[in-house]
């Protein structure tokens, strides 16, 4: 016997537009979290976003990876050895769709080859810190922003709900994710099973935003009975937004980011409801035994957390986040130079793990642009600016005062003496955005519990730290292949006499 429709496709849909005109940017701004803190999309946009000609794309490294561990009749170049590759690519792509982009940062180096032992340090470490920062960071902020979804569908104003999975309860919304994907792995051997697994435990980040302290069993057996008989309903809302897909692609991806992707979250939050209506009428029973509003389950509630965007930062959470955001800064151009050269670099003008002028810009922004957090717009060509003015005063008194330049954009259209460019100052504004709404009051976040005691000493000590690396790297500055160009090699290079 066929299970009744959970929920109208065409109805939900109608009732959601109108829900998308309230809050307008902030919903834009959630609904592009929703979509960056999938695993596998974030992975394969980091991909993409760093690789070059020669790594090519996210399947392509794939490709590359297979027939390095595959054996040897299966890298000839007939047609059947070369399916044989695509179908073996096609498998790694399912199932570690979350770890592509460490697995091609090993095959560059591999392909490459490890220089000395420091290098295989460095990229293990990073690969560590990569799987902790899906597992960590990104599976809860996915279950918080879904929730702001789920509460915008009933109604209702979801902005405090962005940081909610990391209560109480975090540990245990760390652990259903981690079973999620170690189930999701096993059935990503099969292949064929992909597509219904999805759909089948596609409803688990609903139920952690409502219900975090459910175990991880419960947590996939409640899904599993959700989205029983209610698939293809799934599935066929999922399609409904095609059309507005393909549209997307004459705008350059504008009208899915301003307008599909908000419009089709608030969607899928309402198709959460319908299916939880249609569980209570099929099984009245089960549907108690897990609900939130069954009082024997009350501490399972995800609490409201009273934070937003608008913190109150004291100096010393700005002492910490200026470090935060310094490493964060330093590991990303440290990532870019292993995943395109195969090489570690330690980017910078001091010796540590931090680059100051990351910490600086996320800092000012949170300083300067206190009075703009409530108009997203105006807070982004601000940002730029202010993030263009410190890069391009950093640019001149390296190259005046020391002699190094440590970055060139002068092969870049619209740059100013090849210290800045158009392009990176769109690229800052776009990074003092999540700052400001989502990296500055996650770390707040993090840092409230904290005593101020604590954080003060845990401050001094790391300025201790940094003031003793400037000492040493004003008499030996870090310097070399991958770092700096000595200014007078530069005017060499473009003298007319050269």
């Amino acid at each position: 016997m066929p299970y009744p429709k959970a929920f109208k496709r065409k109805e939900i849909k109608r009732e959601s537009r109108p829900l998308l005109r309230r809050h307008y940017f902030r919903t834009v701004i959630m609904a592009f979290l929703v979509l960056f803190t999938v695993a596998g999309t974030f992975n394969s946009s980091l991909l993409d976003f760093v690789s070059d000609s020669e790594s090519g794309t996210n399947f392509t490294f794939l490709l590359e990876i297979v027939r390095f561990y595959v054996p040897d009749f299966l890298t000839g170049e007939s047609p059947s050895t070369l399916f044989l590759g695509l179908l073996l690519a096609s498998l790694c792509n399912t199932f570690l769709a979350f770890f592509t982009f460490p697995l091609a940062i090993a095959s560059r180096i591999y392909a490459t080859g490890f220089e000395n032992a420091t290098q295989i340090f460095y990229v293990l470490f990073f690969l560590l810190l990569y799987v902790a920062f899906i597992f960590f960071v990104l599976n809860p902020l996915h279950v918080g922003s879904l929730r702001y979804f789920l509460e915008k569908g009933r109604g209702n104003d979801g902005k405090n709900y962005l940081f909610s999975a990391f209560g109480s309860y975090y540990k245990n919304v760390v652990l259903v994710k981690l079973y999620q994907f170690f189930l999701t792995a096993l059935w990503s051997l099969t292949i064929v099973m992909v597509p219904v697994k999805y759909y089948e435990y596609s409803q688990v980040d609903y139920i952690l935003s409502e219900n975090p302290s459910l175990s991880p069993q419960n947590a996939i057996l409640l899904s599993k009975e959700l989205t029983r008989g209610h698939k293809w309903q799934l599935f066929l809302l999922d399609l409904s937004f095609l059309g507005y897909n393909i549209l997307s692609l004459f705008t350059l991806g504008l009208l899915d980011a301003l307008f599909t992707n908000p419009y089709k979250e608030i969607a899928k939050g309402k198709a959460y409801d319908g299916l939880k209506a249609a569980l209570y009428r099929r099984n009245l029973l089960f549907a108690l035994n897990y609900d939130i509003v069954n009082p024997r389950n009350k501490e399972g509630i995800l609490l409201r957390r009273e934070v937003d965007y608008d913190c109150p930062y004291s100096f010393a959470d700005l002492i910490l986040i200026f470090f935060v955001v310094s490493f964060i800064g330093w590991c990303w151009e440290v990532l870019l130079h292993l995943v395109q050269d195969g090489t570690f670099v330690n980017r910078g003008t001091l010796w540590g793990p931090y680059l100051p002028i990351y910490g600086t810009g996320g800092v000012v922004v949170l300083l300067l642009l206190k009075g703009t957090r409530g108009k997203p717009i105006l807070s982004f060509f601000l940002s730029i600016a202010i993030c263009l003015t410190i890069e391009y005063f950093t640019g001149w008194f390296l190259e005046t005062f020391r002699g190094l330049k440590y970055w060139d954009y002068s092969d870049m259209p619209f740059n100013l003496h090849g210290r800045i460019c158009l392009y990176g100052g769109l690229v800052f504004g776009m990074a003092c955005i999540l700052m400001i709404y989502v990296v500055g009051p996650f770390l707040y976040q993090l840092l409230s519990p904290i005593p101020g005691k604590v954080k003060w000493g845990i401050g001094i000590a790391l300025i201790a730290v940094i003031l003793v690396d400037a000492v040493v790297s004003h008499f030996y500055p870090n310097q070399g292949e991958g770092i700096t160009t000595p200014v007078n090699a530069l005017l060499r290079l473009f003298s007319p006499l050269s």
